[in-house]
Formats: structure tokens, sequence, C-alpha cells
């Protein structure tokens, strides 16, 4: 449940135009959900909540400009694929195809990760979790 804002922090929010700096986050989204997700971030109050995010973000600057970005380009939300599929309903060739976009891109994700010579960082847990399936793409 969303908080209401103070006219004060939407004031502030204002100022510093986020809602600019939200609309930049999600051009840089490669799927349809990822940009909606962008476009809705708020700040959190909690200040342990933002000095974790800001770990995540500095690691992931050291990450990129060591390596580059990792590869999300094709990606598509298969949310209601994958449901689909469990209730055994069958999936066309889009879907499909979208399925094996996103194997393929958490085996690069989870491959980009493990040639990380940086050391240990606040991301590896998510990378950890990543699964690709090369048989079923």
């Amino acid at each position: 449940m969303k908080k209401q804002l103070t006219e004060l922090q939407k004031k502030s929010l204002n100022t510093i135009e986020l809602n600019k700096i939200l609309e930049m986050l999600a051009n840089e989204a490669v799927s349809q959900k990822a940009k909606a997700m962008a476009r809705e971030l708020e700040p959190s109050p909690s200040l342990y909540e933002c000095n974790r995010l800001l770990e995540q973000v500095d690691a992931a600057v050291r990450l990129m400009g060591a390596y580059g970005r990792p590869y999300f380009a094709g990606i598509s939300d298969i949310y209601d694929t994958v449901k689909r599929a469990e209730m055994g309903g069958l999936l066309n060739h889009r879907e499909l195809l979208h399925v094996a976009q996103l194997l393929s891109c958490a085996r690069g994700c989870k491959k980009y990760m493990e040639n990380n010579k940086i050391g240990d960082t606040c991301l590896d847990g998510y990378f950890t979790r990543l699964q690709g399936n090369r048989f079923l793409e």
C-alpha cells in the first residue's frame, strides 16, 4: 500500500524532476513491464533501504565499468506464458521464442557474473539464482 505524500514531499519530487529521471530510466529498460516498473518507482523513506539500493547501484556501475553491460536485449515478459503452460496450455511459436530468449539471457547473465574478477558484490545472490536451460533453448 502506497503511503500518501505530503505537499512538501510532492513539491520536492517536482523540484528535482523525478518524473523526468524515471522516464530516462524507463528508456533504458528492455521490456515493457520493466519500463512500467521504472516509471512507478518512488523514493524510499528508509535510510537503510536507500543505502542498500545505493550499494547495488555502485556494484552494478563497477561491474559495467569492468565488463560492459550484461546482454538483456530481446527479452519479453513471459508471466502469462508460464501460467498458461503450468495449466497445460499449448504455447505458440512466438511464446516459445520468448521463453528461449529469456533462458538464453539468463544463461548469458550467469556467465557474465562468473567472469567477474572484481570480487564479491551485493548482486551475487541475484545472479546465482539465474538458471538457463540450453536444451530447452
